[in-house]
């Protein structure tokens, strides 16, 4: 029993020894595909990388050829620039010596007319080249010595009287058609400057009107703002006008000639005929009034309607400071009030300087400063920070 016991241990262990043998066998089967997989992805990367590096290389010798192509094309720009300025002062030279030519050119032309003239006065031929014409005639025919040699001395005595060429005619004519030649070119110089000025004027004009409907959109609606605040309500506006511009008898006579024509030149740098002068309107209506022409409204109502525009102005452009001096003098105790609020809301922009009697105004300002005159005559400036006035009117501080 003991033995049956022995032996069914020793098969156990057998086959338990050959299980694990099949295992370690299937194990190294794994792992050997497991190699060989590696190998053939280590053989895959090196391919990859056998091409990336020939890659490289051509992408190296493009890189090569680019900057040797680069170098090779400004080397040929500069060359080519280099000629380009050389053939610039070939054409600098040639526009030179053209124009001199012309120069002398004109310079024989007019030389020759002058000759010409004196032949023609000389002689008192009706056209100097009619001796030419003459000789030429002559020389068509048979050549008869004795009357070529009565030629000869008919011309001799010609030239006899007219005598020597003065030299100082040349150099007077020279003169004259260098003078006439700086005329021209200060006339073709003043036309092209007119002609550049009328285009600035045209530019101008149209930046001035462009700033002018911006400003007066602007001021315009500021006005009526203001205007409704001080008024408690109510409506006003600014509207354009265009006036015909007046000329004076004197400006007319002297742009029409002797036959009433227009001069060419009062033509050209006049004003333009449909140019017109804008003014400005102002309709203004009070609250509980239909009114809209300033001169309906009372003395007092054109002093606010005033003001109205002239805080809207400060509003659209404000300047540093501004000096009123009595301008609310007109006003009532509630209209000061509201002149005040309106001083008060523009003072963070521009600095108000007023001369008043009116205490409303002063209750609202934030500097007073009082002239005053002593029994000596003599001027005295006081001056009270409104801030550091307590309620029972004590000056609390400085």
């Amino acid at each position: 029993r003991n033995l049956r016991l022995e032996i069914g241990k020793l098969w156990q262990e057998v086959s338990e020894g050959k299980k694990s043998q099949e295992t370690k066998e299937r194990k190294n089967i794994v792992d050997l595909k497991a190699i060989g997989k590696l190998e053939f992805q280590k053989k895959e990367i090196e391919e990859k990388i056998r091409q990336f590096n020939g890659r490289i290389e051509e992408s190296r010798r493009k890189m090569g050829d680019l900057l040797k192509y680069d170098r090779e094309a400004r080397d040929l720009y500069f060359r080519l620039e280099e000629q380009l300025r050389e053939k610039q002062h070939e054409i600098t030279k040639i526009r030179e010596n053209l124009n001199e030519v012309k120069v002398n050119l004109a310079r024989v032309e007019v030389r020759e007319e002058d000759l010409k003239k004196k032949i023609q006065e000389e002689l008192r031929l009706s056209d100097p080249d009619e001796i030419l014409s003459s000789e030429e005639s002559n020389l068509d025919g048979e050549i008869n010595p004795e009357e070529l040699e009565k030629e000869i001395r008919r011309l001799k005595i010609q030239a006899e009287q007219i005598g020597a060429i003065d030299p100082m005619i040349i150099e007077e004519c020279v003169e004259t058609q260098k003078r006439y030649s700086f005329l021209v070119s200060q006339s073709e110089d003043l036309e092209r400057a007119m002609v550049t000025l009328a285009e600035v004027i045209r530019e101008m004009d149209e930046k001035i009107k462009v700033s002018f409907e911006e400003t007066y959109k602007k001021v315009n609606s500021e006005f009526s703002k203001y205007f409704k605040i001080i008024f408690g309500g109510g409506s006003a506006e600014m509207i354009k006008i265009k006036i015909e511009p007046r000329k004076s008898a004197k400006e007319i006579g002297e742009n029409e000639t002797e036959n009433g024509d227009i001069d060419e030149e009062s033509r050209l740098i006049g004003d333009p005929p449909e140019r017109r002068e804008i003014g400005i309107e102002i309709k203004a209506c009070p609250p509980g009034k239909r009114i809209s022409n300033l001169g309906m409204l009372s003395g007092g109502e054109r002093a606010l309607t005033s003001q109205a525009l002239l805080f809207a102005i400060i509003s659209n452009n404000p300047p540093p400071f501004a000096v009123l001096d009595e301008v609310e003098a007109a006003l009532d105790e509630a209209n000061s009030k509201r002149f005040g609020r309106i001083l008060q809301e523009l003072s963070h922009r521009t600095q108000f300087i007023l001369i008043s009697h009116n205490r409303e105004t002063m209750r609202q300002a934030s500097v007073l400063y009082g002239v005053t005159m002593g029994a000596d005559g003599v001027s005295k400036v006081l001056s009270v920070k409104l801030d550091q006035v307590a309620e029972k009117g004590e000056i609390i501080g400085r």
